[in-house]
């Protein structure tokens, strides 16, 4: 598990390189993740642009 302050430079590392652009395409591994990830998670992102990436805790959040 990684501690904080490494998740803090990923978020930070993410949100320099991937705001602002297009999410082209989802791909679902299938491995265990926080929560279920919704059927239609592929339609609902794909297409929609990257407004910014969040923290909570260890969590990272991508807002579209």
């Amino acid at each position: 598990m990684p501690e904080l302050p490494e998740v803090e430079t990923v978020r930070r590392m993410l949100e320099r390189h991937v705001t602002g652009r297009r999410i082209a395409a989802v791909e679902v591994s299938g491995a265990a993740l926080r929560g279920v990830v919704p059927r239609r998670v592929h339609e609902c992102a794909a297409g929609r642009v990257i407004q910014g990436v969040g923290r909570h805790g260890k969590f990272l959040f991508i807002g579209l």
